[in-house]
């Protein structure tokens, strides 16, 4: 109970944009490492509650001043202090940013968004590099999505949010390409039922960036709104994911959500328009 009200002080105190008693913030450095005695699933419960308050960056900021983040997400307590460009990120370090992505939330942008825009950036630590005097984190959204399913499982998510979650972070920066890409494969992401919350994040990244330009985020609201004119959107999915399940003799987890994935892309590519061709291509591609 105390390592839970460790936590709880800290997301009242950036709820209520109020101050620590002075021996208040002292209890909570001392007693930093109690945190892991708390259940997966508390220790999520009262980070998603940070998540959604009004001031997450200011609970943030408080987990990281009292050395509570080091014990909770590490992934998180290693990017501060790690470089970047100072060209594109005036902001700061790769946690100075983490903390102005996640000071842009609104209404609009639900729990998982809010998760995807917290660990977004966890894989640059680890894909740092220095090339022609230059900074580079090649691969670090995918080194990222990754990560995030082990914090994810850690914290005792359930793998239908962990895998969506992961998902946003593993593809946060496909949207830099989109100019590149033809309309078969706009219409993978355009129709993609996370599409919506990937744009989301991406304008959060954007936001969270000095200095901030939207230009790329608005042609891509424009050409997805045209797009859609053009194209209608595919129907509802021909099979749901206990039908793939039943077919492929597969437990619940994430193989699910890449047939599922693959199933999409057939049939908004017209491979399959009838349930029974979804059920022979599903059979086709298992193993996969």
């Amino acid at each position: 109970h105390d390592a839970l009200r460790l936590l709880r002080a800290i997301r009242f105190r950036a709820q209520i944009d109020g101050q620590y008693h002075p021996e208040t913030f002292e209890a909570l450095h001392k007693k930093a490492k109690n945190i892991e005695v708390l259940s997966g699933t508390r220790r999520f419960n009262e980070l998603e509650k940070m998540l959604m308050g009004p001031h997450p960056n200011r609970a943030f900021e408080d987990l990281w001043e009292t050395d509570v983040i080091e014990h909770l997400i590490p992934e998180l307590h290693a990017c501060k202090g790690i470089a970047q460009p100072g060209t594109m990120h005036e902001e700061g370090d790769v946690w100075d940013h983490t903390l102005d992505v996640i000071s842009k939330f609104t209404e609009d942008h639900e729990a998982d968004v809010r998760w995807a825009a917290l660990l977004h950036d966890i894989g640059k630590p680890k894909t740092f590099s220095i090339e022609a005097d230059r900074i580079h984190f090649n691969e670090h959204a995918p080194v990222g999505g990754d990560m995030s399913k082990e914090v994810l499982d850690r914290l005792q998510c359930t793998s239908k949010r962990r895998d969506k979650i992961a998902w946003l972070i593993s593809h946060h920066m496909t949207m830099s390409t989109y100019g590149e890409i033809d309309d078969k494969r706009k219409a993978h992401w355009y129709f993609h039922p996370w599409f919506i919350e990937l744009l989301q994040l991406f304008w959060l990244d954007a936001a969270g960036t000095q200095p901030t330009c939207f230009d790329l985020y608005e042609s891509i609201i424009k050409d997805y709104n045209q797009f859609l004119d053009a194209h209608p959107r595919p129907k509802k999915p021909l099979l749901s994911g206990e039908e793939v399940m039943e077919i492929l003799g597969i437990e619940s987890g994430e193989k699910v959500g890449e047939y599922l994935e693959k199933l999409n892309k057939a049939q908004i590519g017209g491979k399959i328009k009838l349930k029974k061709e979804a059920i022979e291509y599903l059979k086709s591609i298992k193993g996969r």
